[in-house]
């Protein structure tokens, strides 16, 4: 896994086999990416972006299934220890990036690096090109007709 979070095409029933998998086992498995720099708060950023600031943003957290949370609004206000987690990507998000057309790339990162506290120190045209990487991982995930699950430690 990467320094911060890697998304994986997989049905949501595969959460804990993810977890547990070694790094050579996630790299030969799944269809992957990894998103440095990118938390939950900034996923949660774009979804404001594309989705807009009315959609909330639900990520489902798949495992642990038993993680301590609260009744927060968000994936964001939950207490978590330390450890592995997989959260699914709400399919709005997933949907609104595989939608995206590439020429909308450059404003919507710039709209989403300036929101997103992790990526203001990143230049430009590195965030819209994994912009662009998100959005071509969400449309093989809509068209092979797979969860986007977001695998990270904390």
């Amino acid at each position: 896994m990467s320094r911060f979070t890697d998304w994986f095409l997989a049905d949501p029933s595969e959460a804990a086999e993810l977890a547990n998998a070694l790094p050579e086992e996630l790299a030969e498995g799944w269809q992957h990416i990894s998103l440095e720099d990118v938390l939950e708060l900034e996923i949660e950023e774009l979804s404001k972006v594309l989705c807009g600031p009315k959609v909330p943003y639900r990520a489902e957290l798949l495992f642990p299934e038993d993680a301590a949370k609260d009744d927060g609004p968000s994936v964001t206000s939950e207490v978590m220890e330390a450890g592995v987690f997989v959260m699914r990507v709400p399919d709005t998000l997933v949907q609104a990036l595989a939608s995206m057309g590439d020429e909308a790339c450059a404003s919507v990162a710039a709209s989403w690096r300036n929101r997103a506290e992790h990526l203001r120190g990143r230049p430009a045209h590195e965030t819209t090109e994994m912009l662009a990487e998100m959005c071509r991982f969400a449309r093989r995930a809509v068209e092979k007709r797979k969860a986007v699950l977001n695998v990270f430690e904390a």
